[in-house]
């Protein structure tokens, strides 16, 4: 027995100095390659060996370093040591942060209460879509929720062709949507360079830049993001952009964080813009020094609805050696006689006077993201230097083959734009000619080719009824900025009132079986101050009879307002 033990005993301690051995062969034998490699390499690069280990010194003292600071942090012994009254009194004495930006000390009470009525009123008459009836909608409000109110006319929206509700054309597009989802899922799970782009992509990238005629064409996932994105791509300090000054808020973000020296010309105005170019031009003769430099506008404008000048902007581009960046969101689908946007428009052969053409899939194409189009060079420079390209999600696979689609029906039946803009015509003539019968102090600001009307009040009664203007906000924003040096707040007391104002009307248009918008912005996101106002948006599916009935009730609530605010 105790022979036994004493053979298992002297196995063990075999087996034990065995592994010993091994272990210590191994460390040998990794001991050996690490000096071997550092032998090798100090022969050949003696400075590399010192960089390498100044590195290893480095990040040993940065791992220990951080281990203790994390490991022993006072605050954390702090907090743990924290009686629960003292937990309690910390409490009390936390504020948050509001999450709205408070009222300027100086508004009176009444001013707040008005303010505060405004807000209650809003939430109470805020309509909620229930259902989509073709092209017409059924809503509710918060104040009478078990109240349908059905069929009404939807204009408060941007999709001009609404091929989707096109007998000829939906069964086509709702088969090829599900079929696609049914295939490929809702989303693309990832960004473009991250396995996000499939076929459906790259065949819809090709298709637009084929029907813009451009050399190449890029996708985004999010149509707001694309411009920021695009503009701080291709900009940097020092940079010059002339931008137009009632540019939208996409593109003033993007003017922000392109970090570039911008100038904003008068609306539209090119012998202002000309003023500008030539200042720039003769500034850099006298620098000796060259930037990039860039026009920047929108083809319809967003805030009222006009047209760039663009045959005068080329002109004026080509004259000063200025690139041209414009933001076709509301013109693609709309503009043209089929649909190319700004450059068939006024009557371009082809693209190659405007360098980067950016869009929006979400309006006339039916289904969300943005694209850019242009040169090849700028093309491949984006895929891997614009930031929503390279870290955002690309769009949806279906997005991709519906608006691949739906080009396809352009290129072969544009009988959806020649209607667009018949409708878009007659709705303007009939609109303006009915306003001035019924002595209305609204204005139609837009341009008579745009499908996206815009109405405001006329300057003279903004003048006449709260004694203010657009020059009142300037004001206003010159004597804070001049106070404080931080975010300027704007709230103006006679634009309350405007807004309520129009309101009011849009509240009373759905008792008229019509829905339509007002402009959305926010003082404190625009770069310059904005009047309020809001949009009547023509559609390829309306008829004569349609058209004919909304004017009259448009005009017939707009002069009932105006008339009574005129006693």
């Amino acid at each position: 027995m105790s022979s036994t033990n004493n053979y298992i005993e002297a196995d063990s301690v075999l087996k034990q100095y065995t592994d010993q051995g091994l272990l210590l062969v191994k460390n040998n034998y990794i001991t050996s390659i690490i000096l071997d490699y550092i032998k090798k390499s100090h022969q050949n690069d003696p400075y590399r060996t010192l960089v390498e280990a100044i590195v290893a010194v480095i990040g040993l003292y940065y791992i220990i370093r951080n281990s203790k600071k994390y490991g022993n942090s006072k605050a954390a012994k702090v907090i743990d040591n924290l009686s629960p009254k003292e937990f309690d009194t910390l409490l009390q004495d936390w504020e948050p942060k509001p999450l709205v930006d408070p009222l300027p000390t100086d508004c009176d009470a009444k001013f707040q209460e008005k303010q505060v009525e405004l807000f209650q009123w809003k939430l109470k008459k805020q309509p909620i879509v229930t259902q989509f009836n073709g092209d017409k909608i059924n809503i509710i409000t918060n104040d009478d929720p078990t109240t349908e109110k059905k069929d009404l006319f939807n204009l408060s929206h941007y999709n001009f062709l609404k091929l989707f509700n096109n007998n000829k054309y939906k069964d086509r597009l709702n088969d090829l949507t599900k079929k696609i989802i049914k295939n490929c899922g809702v989303g693309s799970c990832g960004p473009a360079g991250f396995y996000g782009n499939e076929d459906l992509h790259y065949t819809l990238e090709y298709d637009m830049a084929e029907f813009l005629g451009t050399e190449k064409c890029v996708l985004y996932g999010q149509d707001f993001a694309t411009i920021p994105s695009v503009l701080a791509t291709f900009n940097k300090r020092g940079d010059i952009i002339v931008a137009d000054k009632l540019c939208n808020v996409a593109i003033q973000n993007a003017l922000q964080l392109s970090r570039a020296t911008v100038y904003y010309y008068d609306h539209n105005d090119m012998e202002d813009l000309e003023r500008y170019l030539e200042m720039v031009a003769e500034d850099e003769k006298a620098d000796g020094v060259l930037h990039r430099r860039y026009i920047v506008t929108e083809a319809i404008f967003q805030h009222n609805g006009q047209i760039c000048n663009l045959d005068k902007i080329v002109e004026l581009k080509n004259k000063y050696k200025f690139r041209l960046f414009i933001d076709e969101t509301l013109s693609i689908g709309a503009l043209g006689k089929t649909g190319r946007g700004i450059t068939e428009f006024f009557g371009f052969k082809d693209r190659s006077q405007v360098d980067i053409t950016v869009g929006s899939l979400g309006n006339s194409f039916s289904v969300g993201g943005g694209f850019v189009a242009g040169d090849a060079i700028m093309s491949f420079f984006q895929r891997i230097g614009s930031n929503a390209y390279c870290f955002s999600a690309s769009l949806p696979p279906y997005c991709c083959g519906v608006a691949s689609d739906i080009i396809k029906i352009l290129d072969s039946d544009n009988s959806s734009i020649i209607q667009l803009n018949k409708n878009t015509q007659l709705l303007n003539d009939l609109l303006t000619k009915k306003l001035k019968t019924v002595k209305s102090h609204f204005i139609v600001t837009s341009n008579e080719k745009s499908p996206m009307i815009v109405l405001k009040m006329s300057d003279k009664f903004r003048a006449k009824l709260f004694n203010s203007s657009v020059l009142t906000i300037y004001e206003d924003m010159h004597q804070q900025q001049t106070k404080q040096n931080k975010a300027v707040i704007v709230q103006e007391p006679f634009l309350l009132e405007e807004k309520f104002i129009q309101e009011e009307i849009v509240d009373k248009l759905i008792d008229e079986k019509i829905m339509i918008g007002l402009q959305p912005y926010s003082l404190q996101h625009e770069s310059l101050p904005l009047l309020p106002g809001f949009v009547v948006s023509v559609d390829a599916n309306m008829s004569t009879e349609d058209i004919q009935y909304i004017t009259d009730k448009l005009c017939l609530v707009i002069g009932e307002a105006s008339k009574k605010k005129s006693i």
